[in-house]
């Protein structure tokens, strides 16, 4: 059994959030340096993080303050978000059409010379807003927000609110899987409440002493699985919107090997979901002085 745990407070809210927005910072200077591959996605990764986490902690957060850096956050990750799809692009479909074998050489040369265009049209535009006045307001606004004493109010009972909205973040997972369709739109929503359960588990979790290493597993196998069904989704809408000539011919051949890795993945997700389990998310224990007070406030 897990042992129950005092849970965290307001100040553990603010060092969490605080370190969460320096490994953001810091993959975001990485990406500014050398905005590559892995640099933008670890970028993105640590924006999302940061972004769920504060969303997921909304109601022991100061409203304006919240709003502001969710805005800023969200505008961040849209700025990254191109260049990160066409990475993706350019290694999924070129990896596909090379195993499949459904291409001409031809066609799988004007394929990748496409996708590389794309791609490097991506980063020159990255590139120039990295550089921007705008940006560099943005990242500073953020920090200010986020270093705010305010935006975690002394008075909150934070292991209250990090206990319920963490079991929320579950239950909304649970009930998206046992309501999943095949259908490009309510897997992409099943997607996020995955990810979002993921990032509240992964860092609210050990503030509340809960280890589930098992349900945590199974999750990023749930997140692989809805991300390469998007990846599909999205390469097949990508080839459609080509247009004549190269277009049509591409997407004719390679319509078939993007539906059998959509078709595979479903039937992994339905695996996933025979075996999903929950972790068993203990409240934390109240103190003497909290329930004697409880107490005087119910006969008040």
């Amino acid at each position: 059994m897990t042992p129950r745990h005092a849970g965290p407070r307001a100040a553990d809210l603010r060092r969490l959030i605080e370190a969460r927005h320096a490994r953001f910072l810091a993959e975001l200077q990485a990406a500014e340096r050398s905005p590559g591959v892995q640099a933008v996605h670890r970028t993105r990764v640590a924006a999302r993080s940061l972004r769920s986490l504060l969303a997921t902690l909304k109601p022991a957060l100061r409203p304006t303050l919240f709003a502001r850096s969710r805005r800023d956050l969200r505008n961040m990750a849209v700025e990254l978000e191109e260049v990160r799809e066409a990475d993706v692009r350019r290694s999924w479909l070129a990896a596909l059409a090379r195993e499949s074998g459904v291409l001409t050489p031809g066609a799988g040369r004007a394929l990748v010379v496409e996708l590389e265009r794309e791609r490097d049209a991506a980063r020159r535009r990255l590139r120039k807003h990295l550089r921007s006045q705008a940006y560099h307001e943005r990242t500073l606004r953020l920090a200010a927000t986020l270093s705010d004493r305010r935006l975690v109010p002394g008075d909150v009972d934070a292991a209250k609110v990090v206990h319920r909205r963490l079991a929320r973040r579950w239950k909304r997972l649970r009930r998206a899987l046992a309501a999943r369709v095949d259908d490009p739109q309510a897997l992409h929503e099943l997607r996020l409440a995955a990810k979002h359960a993921r990032y509240a588990s992964e860092a609210l979790m050990p503030l509340l002493g809960i280890e589930a290493p098992r349900e945590l597993k199974a999750l990023r196998s749930l997140q692989d699985c809805l991300g390469e069904h998007r990846d599909a989704t999205e390469a097949g809408e990508w080839l459609a919107g080509l247009g004549e000539p190269l277009g049509p011919v591409l997407l004719r051949r390679l319509e078939g090997p993007i539906e059998q890795v959509k078709e595979r993945r479903l039937r992994e997700l339905d695996r996933l979901a025979a075996r999903f389990t929950e972790p068993r998310l203990v409240p934390p224990a109240v103190s003497p002085a909290r329930r004697r007070a409880a107490a005087r406030s119910a006969r008040s």
